[in-house]
């Protein structure tokens, strides 16, 4: 339980989750308190804050809604993802910044399971311009089987 410990610790003392939030952040995703502060969730945090510009209390807020985004890997997830959004779809810094606080489970989508094929019906069936899904990029988190192309079927008859 040790480790446990020093997650909890690390998430009160050092990113300022109130400990009201600890509970709810351990019951919604409870591999957490077997993660490393110094492999795991210390860098993912330097990661989104100091490479992605994510600040500290949106940084704060984003775990407590959705604490599986420390238990992503940095090199697996987080960077290829971000990159995709910024470089394949075009989102801004400030717009990918406004996504992941409002989003931030968009950075769990494989870009090649999941945020391609999506990228690639949404221009070429459903013909939205990139430029238009790099303003609203949550269209990338809605399920492709179950809404956009379900969606795209009826409005296409």
């Amino acid at each position: 339980d040790d480790v446990a410990a020093i997650a909890t610790q690390y998430l009160t003392d050092e990113i300022g989750v109130e400990e009201k939030n600890i509970d709810k952040i351990l019951e919604s995703c409870p591999q957490l308190q077997g993660l490393s502060v110094r492999d795991n969730l210390r860098p993912t945090v330097k990661f989104l804050v100091k490479e992605v510009g994510i600040g500290i209390e949106k940084m704060r807020k984003i775990i407590v809604c959705f604490p599986q985004l420390l238990g992503l890997s940095i090199k697996e997830n987080l960077r290829p993802t971000v990159k995709y959004l910024v470089e394949d779809v075009g989102i801004s810094q400030e717009k990918l910044n406004k996504t992941i606080f409002t989003h931030p489970q968009l950075l769990a989508y494989s870009v090649d399971n999941n945020l391609r094929p999506k990228l690639l019906l949404l221009q070429q069936h459903a013909d939205i311009p990139k430029a238009r899904l790099a303003d609203c990029p949550q269209l990338l988190g809605y399920s492709l089987e179950k809404r956009i192309k379900p969606r795209h079927m009826l409005l296409a008859k």
